[in-house]
């Protein structure tokens, strides 16, 4: 009976310990294996679009080759990342990463910025669930990176004040291969 006991004991411990896991290993359910990473190929002097509001001009990176077969059975991690210089001259930039997916969902965080040795680093990290839009199908998503600023007047004077300021702009998804 003693041995029975230790065997149930350890059983129960062992189940325990795998059924806690909450991270999909991609073995079973939708999702394939080990979890992808997409980067972004942005150019800050190539933006996807541009547009002026009111008094503030905004300029849209988009990289139109994110992934289209994505796994909804867990939520991926989106990262946004802009680096910008000289935080003394910068006047009321203001970084915005928007996802968008299934015709009707978004999402949109405010990259908050660290200064360190005259460059500025913003970054915002969002974590979106996909299976509402794409109940039994794979899904696919759209990035982008908005950056904002009061225009200076014309189209030509925001865009040489916007790419002598942002130094490098980057978008990185992390998700699982619907299987």
């Amino acid at each position: 009976m003693k041995i029975f006991n230790s065997w149930l004991w350890a059983f129960s411990i062992l189940a325990m310990l795998t059924l806690g896991c909450a991270e999909k290993t991609g073995e079973d359910g939708a999702c394939g294996g080990d979890y992808l990473k997409w980067v972004s190929t942005l150019s800050v002097g190539s933006p996807f679009n541009n547009y002026v509001n009111g008094e503030q001009r905004y300029f849209v990176y988009e990289d139109l080759l994110t992934p289209e077969n994505i796994c909804t059975e867990e939520h991926i991690k989106v990262a946004y990342l802009v680096r910008h210089c000289c935080h003394d001259e910068i006047d009321s930039i203001r970084i915005k990463g928007k996802a968008y997916w299934g015709g009707l969902y978004e999402s949109e965080k405010f990259l908050s910025c660290i200064e360190d040795q005259n460059i500025e680093e913003c970054d915002a990290i969002d974590n979106i669930g996909l299976k509402q839009a794409f109940p039994d199908k794979p899904g696919w998503i759209g990035l982008q990176l908005l950056v904002q600023f009061p225009t200076r007047g014309s189209y030509a004077l925001d865009y040489n004040y916007l790419v002598t300021k942002i130094k490098e702009v980057e978008i990185t998804l992390q998700y699982s291969e619907h299987k």
